[in-house]
Parts: structure tokens; C-alpha cells; sequence
């Protein structure tokens, strides 16, 4: 995975899903490697797992583990902290 800003790596998120998933934002909740239900944000809170949670007629952006993490080191190159913390 490659290291650049947050916006620029969301950005590839956000087209990839719009371009193949036919999701486009803005996205109701984020799916962290099929498993995880998280807030569509950097940082956003983890809800549960994804069999939890009605996901019918929602927008959602999924992301790999390996993506979340980039975002979050990105984050914290940016703003010297982890988000929420």
C-alpha cells in the first residue's frame, strides 16, 4: 500500500467504489475487510460486525485492513496523533 494524504488515498477509495461497487458517496458506513462495520470517517467508531447490522439500502465503502491502516498512519503524519486520541 502506498503512504500519501488522507485525502488523496480516501479519494482511491471512494472512486474504486463508485467505478466497480456502482456505491457512490456520500456512504452511510464503512466495511473494514468484509468484517467490520465502522462511522464513515477517519477515525470513525467500530458499530459491530458486519452480520450485526442491517447493511440493506446503505452506501457503503469497503476497505481492506491494509487500506484502514494506511489512512490512519496518514492521519497521524497529518496531524501528529491518531485520530481520538
Amino acid at each position: 500500500m502506498e503512504s500519501g494524504s488522507t485525502d488523496n488515498l480516501l479519494g482511491v477509495f471512494i472512486e474504486r467504489s463508485t467505478n466497480q461497487e456502482q456505491s457512490p458517496p456520500p456512504f452511510d458506513f464503512w466495511i473494514i475487510d468484509d468484517s467490520y462495520v465502522c462511522e464513515p470517517s477517519i477515525g470513525g467508531h467500530f458499530l459491530g460486525e458486519i452480520d450485526w447490522i442491517d447493511l440493506s439500502n446503505k452506501r457503503l465503502l469497503h476497505i481492506s485492513q491494509e487500506e484502514c491502516d494506511a489512512l490512519m498512519e496518514a492521519f497521524f503524519r497529518e496531524e501528529g496523533a491518531y485520530p481520538d486520541s
